[in-house]
């Protein structure tokens, strides 16, 4: 009989009551991490990727249009802010949400992600002056 780290006990924890929020009528959506800049809370959300997006109308990168959504709605409703970075071959770029939202998307039409041009991200090294 394996025993569980208090790591796979914690993250199980998690996923049950997650899960059971849901089955109750609480969508709950879990944000990658949270930081203090600007004398304000921020939510970080984090995707990882292997390459741009590179069909017309732009190279660029994005997320999950139920998530664009759903952080565009928190922010509104909450005033925090969620910055999206992108990790993409050894470069970190990123933006707040709201900030995304002003410039050009695209939606693509089978998996509905949102993306944005790479030019309205800016490089990490742009966040340490913040």
């Amino acid at each position: 009989m394996e025993t569980q780290t208090i790591q796979e006990i914690g993250v199980t924890g998690e996923k049950d009551v997650c899960n059971l929020l849901r089955s109750i009528g609480y969508p709950v959506r879990k944000s990658d991490g949270h930081i203090f800049i600007n004398g304000q809370y921020c939510m970080v959300e984090v995707k990882s990727k292997s390459r741009e997006f590179t069909p017309p109308p732009f190279k660029g990168h994005g997320l999950n249009l139920d998530q664009w959504d759903h952080y565009l709605d928190f922010t509104k409703r909450t005033g925090i802010r969620i910055i999206l970075f992108i990790k993409c071959n050894g470069y970190i770029i990123w933006n707040y949400i709201d900030e995304l939202e002003k410039g050009d998307t695209f939606i693509t039409h089978k998996k509905k992600i949102i993306l944005f041009p790479i030019s309205n991200f800016k490089p990490f090294k742009e966040l340490l002056f913040c």
